[in-house]
């Protein structure tokens, strides 16, 4: 099996975007990898495709604030603007037509696996493992993130006794 890695983080000629628009995949480059990927399964080997790398936003990309370096990797769990590229950016090379194959990546049986995010999750990369302070997020996001938190909150506990009946009292 061959993982297929740094897709939407590569500048041209590397990976399957350009900077200017994640959402669209580029005809050289998705050529290149289908006949790939088409060449693999020919020869009995199966395709890793992981779609979200470390893809590079900026406010180009609709986003509110400029994310610290490697802040991607932190809002993208949770940033409308980076969540809504994510999915156009999955579908469209998902639901491709490799014309090698005569299959959608979504439905060749060559694909053995189709990796969502690589090794991440939001508290792997947001926090300081000593400190637990934010350390890849600019504070615009930690702002972002809080009010979203409080919101969940509120739906989740009615009231305050609820809350601190759940999770206690805290200092913050």
């Amino acid at each position: 099996c061959v993982r297929f890695q740094d897709l939407d983080d590569m500048n041209l000629p590397n990976g399957l975007i350009t900077r200017s628009d994640i959402t669209h995949l580029d005809a050289t480059q998705i050529d290149l990898f289908d006949y790939f990927v088409a060449a693999l399964a020919k020869n009995g080997i199966y395709s890793n495709i992981e779609l979200h790398y470390h893809a590079t936003y900026s406010t180009e990309h609709g986003l509110p604030f400029k994310p610290a370096h490697s802040g991607a990797r932190v809002i993208q769990w949770f940033e409308p603007s980076v969540i809504a590229a994510e999915k156009a950016y999955a579908k469209s090379l998902l639901t491709h037509f490799n014309p090698y194959t005569q299959f959608s990546y979504y439905e060749d049986p060559a694909v053995a696996l189709i990796e969502i995010v690589n090794e991440d999750s939001l508290t792997m990369n947001a926090y300081d493992p000593v400190t637990t302070l934010p350390k890849k997020i600019s504070q615009d996001y930690i702002g972002v993130l809080k009010a979203q938190w409080n919101v969940y909150l509120t739906k989740e506990y009615k009231t305050n006794a609820a809350l601190l009946a759940a999770w206690g009292t805290t200092d913050n």
